[in-house]
Order: C-alpha cells, then sequence, then structure tokens
C-alpha cells in the first residue's frame, strides 16, 4: 500500500491538504511543515559575534572629516543706534582698528561713555565715532540713562 499526500501551498502560514490517504493525519503534517519552514528561517540568519573593547579586527572603520578651517572676518565699521533707550545692538564685534558710529535716533539726549571714550550729550541725529585701535572688551553705557548698556568687542 502506497502513501500518497498531495498538498497545495496557498501561503506560509495556509496549507490545504488536498487528498491524504495514508497513516498521517493532518495535525502531524502541520507540525512536520512548520519545522521544516522553521529550518529554513533559521537558515538565514548569520550568528552575530560579540565586540569586546579590543576586538575590532574585520569591522569596517568610519572616521570623522577633518574640520574644515573657517576664516571669520570682522567688520572695520559698525554703526550702533542709539533708539527708544537702547543700543541697538548692545554688543559689537569689530576687528583691531576699527571705527564704531552711533547714531542717536531717540528724541531723548544720551550719552556714549567708556572708560576711554565720551560722547557728551547727543540730541536726536547726532553721531559719534570711535577709533579702537586696542584689542579687548569696552562696555560703556549711557551717564544719563544708567540702564542703558552696550559692549564692544574688538579682535
Amino acid at each position: 500500500m502506497e502513501n500518497l499526500y498531495k498538498i497545495r501551498v496557498i501561503s506560509v502560514i495556509d496549507i490545504k491538504v488536498i487528498s491524504v490517504t495514508g497513516g498521517f493525519d493532518l495535525k502531524n503534517i502541520w507540525i512536520i511543515v512548520s519545522l521544516i519552514l522553521l529550518l529554513l528561517i533559521s537558515g538565514c540568519t548569520a550568528p552575530l559575534k560579540a565586540v569586546t573593547s579590543g576586538d575590532t579586527e574585520g569591522l569596517p572603520v568610519k572616521t570623522a572629516p577633518p574640520p574644515e578651517e573657517t576664516t571669520v572676518i570682522l567688520p572695520t565699521t559698525f554703526t550702533v543706534e542709539i533708539d527708544n533707550f537702547k543700543f541697538i545692538p548692545p554688543q559689537v564685534d569689530i576687528a583691531k582698528g576699527g571705527t564704531v558710529t552711533w547714531t542717536q535716533k531717540d528724541s531723548y539726549n544720551h550719552t556714549v561713555k567708556s572708560a576711554g571714550f565720551d560722547s557728551g550729550e547727543l540730541s536726536q541725529g547726532q553721531t559719534f565715532q570711535h577709533r579702537f585701535d586696542e584689542i579687548g572688551v569696552y562696555d560703556y553705557w549711557c551717564n544719563l540713562h544708567p540702564t542703558m548698556k552696550g559692549k564692544i568687542i574688538v579682535k
């Protein structure tokens, strides 16, 4: 007596037995097919190798590109506006030997005062200039309105 099995695979999950003659039941066929699929799937993966701190042979090496050199060109002239009880901008970076011009646009009088310079009172429309020949940080303020402060950084 010969055992013939005809199986049609509809999908990986859905297997239908068309005709079964012999001593196997449907449950046994499901177990066999499942084991075959498990073996096929497990053969598709390679074992992972644990890497210790000194064990890097054969691994790809990625290095960061060298940093690009950037050159910052500082201005040699800059204008600061005095408006609405503020120095705008409040901080300026300028090259050594550069000149800053303060333009008074406010309707109230103001001053530009620092340890190395003093504009005196400026009314609306007036300007004041100062040349910065030494590298350093120059804090300045308005003598008439002490909350008005600014900073010049000479590089």
